[in-house]
């Protein structure tokens, strides 16, 4: 279900999400287009996303993709209120090292 519009969704994100995507910027040089292709989604049909986690909040893995040049595998815990999302939460992984515990 999305929020019955073509108009995306506000995203926000806490303090350790900025912090969280600088890191992870330096060290992922391909960071960027998981991040994008995930907030995109996000902005969308954040509904889609995810599993239910806390009241009022989903987690979701985004996988990333292995290999030479990798994409990160991105873990974050976000909420959904009217036109907005906020992403409260963020942890950054190798593709193939997800860790689930880190919350």
């Amino acid at each position: 279900m999305s929020n019955g519009s073509l108009v995306p969704r506000d995203i926000r994100e806490s303090e350790q999400v900025s912090k969280a995507k600088d890191r992870a910027a330096r060290e992922f040089s391909r960071f960027e287009d998981g991040w994008l292709a995930l907030t995109w989604h996000l902005a969308r049909a954040p509904e889609e996303l995810g599993v239910a986690y806390l009241k009022g909040y989903r987690l979701h893995k985004f996988a990333g993709v292995a290999g030479e040049n990798p994409i990160p595998a991105i873990m974050i815990i976000f909420g959904i209120k009217d036109d907005v999302v906020e992403i409260i939460k963020m942890q950054i992984y190798e593709p193939e090292d997800v860790d689930y515990d880190f919350l």
